[in-house]
């Protein structure tokens, strides 16, 4: 009897097993068909985007300090609108490559004059303020402060999971996701 059951299961076990492959073998054939079915078309997109996405570019690194400034000047030489270009450099390296990423990081942002020149380039001005050197202070004395703050905040968050670990993780978690959600807000007003 038992042998039976054991012929039984293995023979189960067998047909689940070619069922699964015969599946696989199909799917692999519809593949191949639609790929011959389409070989001769030109690949058309749908349609265009109306305005587009915010796309973020993330820079794993670590101890990278040969390649840390040329990755992230290419990175910034992407040709995408800057206002839509979120580059983050991912470090945790032990040597010198953090202080090598953040000047080269500081290069590729724009500074208050570059962007008071390209305004009075094109014609833009800053309403109260006259063009030129006056409107880059103003556009570095109202950026260093938000700079400031988004510093600090993100210092919080991160210390905050050290700092309340010995309470319950789910009111640090709620806490973690109120800042979150409050930084979102932030950044859509």
């Amino acid at each position: 009897m038992e042998t039976v059951f054991n012929n039984f299961v293995w023979s189960a076990c067998y047909l689940v097993v070619l069922i699964g492959l015969s599946a696989y073998g199909i799917h692999r054939w519809s593949i191949i068909y639609l790929f011959l079915k389409h070989i001769g078309r030109e690949s058309r997109p749908k349609g265009e985007f109306a305005d587009l996405p915010t796309v973020t570019v993330q820079l794993p690194i670590f101890n990278e300090a040969t390649v840390t400034a040329r990755l992230i000047e290419a990175t910034g030489q992407l040709d995408y609108p800057a206002d839509k270009l979120e580059i983050q450099v991912l470090d945790d390296s032990t040597d010198e490559t953090a202080g090598l990423a953040g000047e080269a990081a500081s290069r590729a942002l724009p500074h208050p004059t570059d962007v008071a020149e390209d305004l009075k380039r094109h014609g833009g001005v800053v309403p109260g303020v006259e063009p030129g050197e006056p409107t880059a202070e103003h556009l570095d004395s109202v950026l260093s402060p938000i700079t400031l703050m988004g510093a600090v905040y993100f210092v919080v968050i991160c210390l905050i999971p050290d700092l309340f670990s010995s309470f319950m993780y789910s009111s640090v978690s709620n806490v973690m996701c109120a800042l979150i959600l409050y930084s979102y807000v932030i950044d859509l007003l």
